[in-house]
């Protein structure tokens, strides 16, 4: 887990970010209490210097009026954009061939991993919409 996480307040859309071993926050802006079930960051990483970035980019983007699902779209584009594809998990990922079903035995094989970093690979994946399922116990990189 990345030691710092970018969050956005559900009482008014302001984007923060914390440690992310902290189960509980309230947002610096609305005092609004947000629940452990509500703490999901939007983008994580180890360097505060790029947490801060990233709450900047949150908060310029949510100017506008737009929806959470809207500013994880933007922040994953921006991490892109800066170059935050050189970790762990792109090289995984370059790994793969496109148009190519993978199971997961195959993918502890490809990628040289056991089975828990398997699935949390995965997991992160299709969550940042680079991994899809086709068929049941398929998956394929977009």
């Amino acid at each position: 887990m990345k030691r710092y996480g970018v969050y956005i307040c559900h009482h008014c859309g302001n984007a923060f970010s914390k440690e992310s071993k902290t189960k509980r926050s309230n947002c610096p802006r609305c005092d609004g209490k947000i629940k452990p079930v509500e703490m999901f960051p939007v983008f994580t990483t180890d360097d505060i210097a790029l947490a801060a970035k990233g709450v900047r980019h949150a908060n310029l983007t949510n100017l506008g009026g737009e929806d959470v699902e809207k500013i994880k779209e933007s922040l994953l584009q921006w991490e892109r954009e800066i170059g935050i594809t050189a970790d762990p998990y792109t090289k995984q990922l370059e790994k793969l061939k496109k148009n190519r079903d993978y199971t997961e035995e195959e993918l502890v094989e490809c990628l040289s991993l056991n089975i828990k970093k398997v699935k949390e690979f995965m997991s992160a994946a299709i969550e940042r919409g680079d991994l899809y399922e086709p068929k049941a116990g398929h998956f394929r990189r977009i």
